[in-house]
């Protein structure tokens, strides 16, 4: 009489080989679950960067808008003295070594003419802190640290280790409208009058709180839709 079945080593290689299957397939989806992890973060790491210089460049786009530009711009074509536009100018600061940018625009539903608190914007970098804040008030054209400012990106998630900011400008002598008086200047200060286009180069750095390893950087540029007038007529 045969006796059929699993001798007892047989038993043991078959229940070794499946652990060893177990722990291999266990450590395959471990592996993708972290890998997972690490592309999530990544990518909103990305997307808050991206959100950042998105709101930034929106914001810098609308820099020097006053609400009665229709009505200087009729002025000056009857011949009229026009008041400066009080919200132009961009201004570049550096505070307890922060490296920042300021701008204004008109929020007003009737234009005053008057540059207010809620009227001032602008960001700053702080780079002991990591810090990216965005200015929601300020009492001056530059920006300063008693102005009201909110983070722009989550500081629990991203570290900002550089920011860079270029302001680049195109001058146009505007003379030739001056009429009659566009002879020349004769060494008046101020004169000629210029238009001047602007546009601002942003680059942001930053890193992983969690994994200094992973790093991001983001670069975008944009053009001021308002333009600048400097200078006067010849007299």
């Amino acid at each position: 009489m045969r006796c059929r079945g699993v001798a007892l080593i047989e038993l043991m290689l078959a229940c070794a080989l499946a652990v060893a299957l177990g722990a291999s397939a266990l450590h395959l989806v471990v592996a993708q679950i972290d890998e997972q992890r690490r592309l999530q973060r990544m990518i909103r790491i990305e997307q808050e960067l991206r959100a950042a210089a998105d709101l930034i460049v929106r914001d810098l786009r609308r820099a020097g808008y006053r609400g009665d530009a229709a009505t200087a711009v009729l002025r000056a074509a009857d011949g009229q003295a026009v008041p400066p536009n009080p919200y132009a100018g961009l201004e570049r600061g550096l505070e307890a070594g922060a490296s920042a940018l300021g701008h204004a625009y008109s929020r007003d539903i009737a234009e005053d003419g008057q540059v207010a608190n809620h009227e001032r914007f602008g960001l700053q970098w702080l780079p002991a802190e990591g810090l990216l804040e965005w200015r929601l008030s300020g009492s001056a054209l530059q920006p300063a640290a008693r102005d009201h400012w909110q983070a722009l990106v989550d500081p629990a998630l991203l570290q900002v280790t550089a920011l860079a900011i270029d302001l680049i400008e195109e001058r146009h002598s505007l003379l030739a409208l001056c009429g009659a008086a566009a002879g020349g200047c004769g060494g008046q200060a101020g004169c000629p009058p210029e238009r001047i286009r602007r546009q601002v180069r942003l680059r942001i750095e930053a890193r992983d709180r969690q994994d200094a390893s992973r790093r991001h950087q983001l670069e975008s540029r944009t053009h001021l839709r308002n333009d600048e007038v400097r200078g006067v007529c010849p007299a």
